[in-house]
């Protein structure tokens, strides 16, 4: 009995690791399949819905913009932001290639978005030094989610979509500067 309840355990980890990696493939089988839906709802899981791309930037597009009063006491939901980075980062690693939307198009949302996301950390950044002990917390795990997707997207060779014509520069500026005052 004890080692069924392991392997519960353990199964229901896999399950939400699966599920956070939201690849089509597993959560369609998973899907066909009659009465998944029971057994994940009796553990407190339910299948994800899939990702898109319109869906991510139309988040980051509901964002108040600089102009509207965006700042880092405005981004309250700092667990939705950092599910919608992963989204991105899972859109990008199991649709890019295989989507229906044009290149370019594809190029352009993902460039407005990682904009966003120098933007917001601009600003959360700025904060941060006056933040108290929870906000300074959801701070940093907003700037570590931001950063680490930055950094896989220039390890699997796709920092185009940070580093790009029109604000590549002042992206690259924004990463020089962090840098130097993270090791500082």
């Amino acid at each position: 009995m004890r080692n069924q309840l392991q392997l519960q355990d353990r199964a229901i980890e896999l399950f939400k690791f699966m599920f956070e990696q939201r690849r089509p493939t597993i959560i369609r089988d998973l899907g066909a399949i009659g009465a998944s839906s029971t057994l994940l709802r009796e553990a407190g899981l339910k299948l994800p819905e899939l990702i898109s791309l319109p869906d991510i930037v139309a988040f980051f597009d509901d964002c108040p913009t600089l102009e509207e009063g965006l700042c880092a006491g405005s981004i309250t939901r700092v667990e939705e932001f950092i599910d919608v980075i992963k989204d991105l980062r899972c859109w990008v690693k199991h649709f890019y290639d295989q989507s229906s939307i044009p290149e370019l198009t594809k190029i352009k949302a993902l460039q407005r978005c990682c904009r966003f996301l120098v933007t917001v950390v601009g600003l959360i950044w700025d904060e941060y030094k006056t933040a108290d002990g929870d906000r300074r917390l959801q701070s940093l795990q907003l700037i570590k989610a931001v950063l680490q997707f930055f950094d896989w997207l220039c390890v699997i060779g796709k920092e185009h979509f940070l580093f790009y014509e029109e604000c590549g520069r002042e992206n690259l500026g924004f990463v020089v500067s962090r840098c130097t005052m993270a090791l500082s």
